[in-house]
C-alpha cells in the first residue's frame, strides 16, 4: 500500500515499514528510497501542501532520513534538554509506584487501588493551573487512627536522615466533628509534613514510601509530594514578608540550595524524556511472549549471518562502493 500510494512521484527501489521487534506491529514509521533524488523531492512537495498525500485516509508526514549517527545525536539533544516544569509536575513520579513492578512487591490490592484512586485525583486537581506541587511538603496517607501528633512528627523526622533536618509544619488532619473517647477529634488517617529543605523531604518521601515495617504490611505508608494552591500560598508568603521584613543570609542560602536541590531532583525524573504521570496508571504487564518471540527473531538473524558467511568464503566477489552520503537525497522517513 505504501509503495502504490507513492509510486505516482518516482520510480522506488525500498520501501519498508518499521515494525516492532517480536510483534511485528507497525510503529507508524517507514523509510522509502526513490531511485531518484527528484522523485523524493516531488513526494516531499506533495505531503507539504494542503490536502497533502494520504494512506489508506490518513494523512502521512515526512522528511529526508538521516544518518543514524546524527538521527542518534537529536534524540539525545532532545534528552538532555530541560523540562518545562514550572509546576514541579514531575515529583508525582518520585512517590508514584505501579503494581506489578520491583517497588510494589507485597503491596496489598486494598492499597494499589488507593494509590490508583489518588494519582486520578491528583491529574484532576493539576488541570487547575493554578495548582502546583510543592517542593518540601509532604502528605502522607494509611495513618492509624492511634498515632499522635507527637509520634508523626518523630517519624517524619527520623526517616529524613538528617540530624539537622528541620520541619516547619507536621499534624495529622481530624475530623471536628468526631471525638474519641478522650475528647480529642478522630484522625482522618492522612497527614502533612513540611521540611525547609527539599533534600530532607526526599528522603523521608523515600524512607517512609511503601514501607512495610513502619505501620503494617497490608496498609503501609503512601507517601506523594503534596498538591499546592499558588494563590493561597502567595498569599501566606506575603503576609510572612511582612512579619519578617529583614531576611537572614543563612535563610537565603536554604533557599537557593532547595531550588539547585529541586532542579536536580527533576532532572532525575524527567530523564528518558517521561511524562510527569504515565498516561496508564495500571499493573505493570510484562510479556514474555514478546521476549520468546524476540529471541526466535534473533537467532533467525544469526543462522542467516552463519550462512552468508560460508557462501562469502568460496566466492567472494568485490562489489563497487557506494556513497551514502551521495544518495542522501533519495531517502524519505515518513510517519502516519
Amino acid at each position: 500500500m505504501l509503495r502504490e500510494a507513492l509510486l505516482k512521484f518516482g520510480n522506488i527501489s525500498l520501501a519498508i515499514i518499521c515494525c516492532y521487534v517480536g510483534s511485528e506491529h507497525s510503529k507508524g514509521t517507514a523509510f522509502v528510497h526513490f531511485e531518484t533524488a527528484d522523485g523524493a523531492e516531488k513526494c516531499l512537495s506533495a505531503i507539504d501542501q494542503t490536502p497533502g498525500v494520504l494512506i489508506d485516509g490518513r494523512r502521512i508526514f515526512g522528511y529526508y532520513a538521516l544518518p543514524r549517527s546524527e538521527a542518534a545525536k537529536i534524540e539525545k539533544e532532545k534528552l538532555s534538554k530541560k523540562p518545562k516544569d514550572k509546576r514541579n509536575l514531575y515529583l508525582l513520579r518520585a512517590g508514584f509506584i505501579r503494581p506489578g513492578t520491583t517497588s510494589a512487591a507485597g503491596m496489598s490490592e486494598t492499597d494499589a487501588n488507593k494509590r490508583a484512586r489518588l494519582a486520578v485525583a491528583a491529574r484532576e486537581k493539576l488541570k487547575n493551573l493554578h495548582m502546583f506541587v510543592s517542593p518540601t511538603r509532604l502528605v502522607i496517607h494509611n495513618l492509624p487512627k492511634s498515632l499522635t501528633d507527637k509520634a508523626f512528627r518523630s517519624m517524619c523526622f527520623i526517616a529524613a536522615g538528617n540530624p539537622d533536618a528541620k520541619i516547619t509544619e507536621c499534624r495529622i488532619w481530624r475530623d471536628r466533628n468526631k471525638l474519641d473517647t478522650s475528647g480529642e477529634a478522630v484522625s482522618r488517617g492522612f497527614g502533612f509534613v513540611n521540611f525547609s529543605s527539599h533534600q530532607d523531604a526526599l528522603s523521608a518521601m523515600k524512607h517512609l514510601n511503601n514501607n512495610p515495617d513502619i505501620f503494617t504490611k497490608e496498609k503501609r505508608p503512601i507517601v506523594e509530594f503534596s498538591i499546592e494552591n499558588l494563590a493561597a500560598l502567595r498569599l501566606r508568603e506575603s503576609r510572612l514578608k511582612k512579619s519578617q521584613q529583614n531576611q537572614s543570609g543563612n535563610e537565603q542560602m536554604i533557599c537557593d540550595k532547595n531550588k539547585r536541590d529541586l532542579e536536580q531532583t527533576k532532572k532525575q525524573l524527567s530523564a528518558g524524556g517521561q511524562k510527569p504521570l504515565p498516561s496508564y496508571l495500571g499493573p505493570k504487564i510484562r510479556r514474555k511472549d514478546g521476549n520468546t518471540k524476540k529471541s526466535q527473531m534473533k537467532s533467525k538473524i544469526n543462522k542467516k549471518r552463519k550462512m552468508q558467511t560460508r557462501t562469502s568464503e568460496t566466492v567472494v566477489p568485490k562489489k563497487k562502493k557506494i556513497s551514502h552520503s551521495k544518495q542522501l537525497t533519495k531517502y524519505l522517513t515518513l510517519s502516519g
